[in-house]
């Protein structure tokens, strides 16, 4: 899609100007790829970030819970609460 060609130009853009780590941009391109159905990217996007943040969590469990991927939401959420981060109540 268009909004997939832009969000990549952006997500381009970002490592070329060496703007990541940035923990807010890297959330934002893990939502993005993921309502446009990158799950693999913004899998790829979650995994190579330093730190996390209960909203990269919660990004990436809600992008497989919308894929249909409720197994590995529910799996990533039991990760996070592994890791210390409690979710918001």
């Amino acid at each position: 899609t268009s909004a997939l060609s832009l969000g990549k130009r952006i997500h381009g853009y970002i490592e070329r100007k060496k703007l990541i780590p940035n923990m807010l941009l890297e959330n934002a391109l893990i939502d993005m790829y993921a309502k446009c159905g990158c799950l693999d990217r913004a899998r790829d996007v979650f995994e190579n970030m330093k730190f996390r943040d209960v909203v990269s969590w919660t990004a990436m469990i809600s992008a497989y819970g919308s894929s249909g991927k409720g197994r590995d939401a529910v799996a990533l959420f039991s990760k996070m609460q592994d890791s210390g981060l409690a979710p918001d109540s």
